[in-house]
């Protein structure tokens, strides 16, 4: 019976050392775990970060472009209402130069009476280009606010791509 119990006792650095490296790969296996379980978290987090942002942005890019559309509205509006305006006063100028002229007995059709009547229909077509190239210059000056608006939010969403990228790097190690 004592050798029995001089081998059970011989045994025990052993028992203690093999339970030293269970507890050991156990720990080892909680902290893996643990490692994983942060990685996910942190990958949850950062895809409904960079979809809240999308969002945000997609949101701003609506509004934008409704503000866009409404301010292009009223511009057309205001130009059709001043083509209107213009062709008006053209009228009345040719209608009162040719009352004048005829007052004086000279036809409309003269030389000089045709030239100057001709000038004022000139001045008025060149008032109207003017006006329609300030329109298009001023739309494309606001679908050019708005291409920027969408670059503005590309450039952020890589920006975050670029730091979740290096958060998640700097976590691992």
């Amino acid at each position: 019976m004592g050798g029995i119990v001089n081998s059970a006792l011989g045994s025990l650095p052993m028992i203690n050392r093999a339970q030293g490296l269970v507890g050991d790969y156990q720990s080892e296996q909680r902290a893996a775990a643990q490692t994983q379980h942060a990685k996910n978290v942190l990958a949850q987090s950062q895809t409904l970060e960079r979809i809240q942002l999308a969002q945000d942005q997609d949101a701003g890019l609506k509004a934008r472009q409704a503000d866009v559309d409404q301010r292009k509205a009223e511009l057309t509006a205001a130009a059709a209402v001043g083509e209107q305006d213009r062709r008006d006063t053209l009228a009345r100028k040719l209608a009162r130069t040719r009352a004048g002229l005829g007052a004086r007995g000279v036809g409309s059709g003269d030389g000089s009476a045709g030239a100057l009547l001709a000038g004022l229909v000139s001045d008025a077509d060149g008032e109207d280009q003017q006006s329609r190239t300030d329109l298009r210059q001023q739309n494309q000056a606001l679908d050019l606010d708005v291409e920027n608006t969408r670059r503005r939010n590309l450039l952020e969403l890589s920006q975050l791509a670029d730091r979740q990228k290096l958060e998640s790097y700097s976590k691992s190690y």
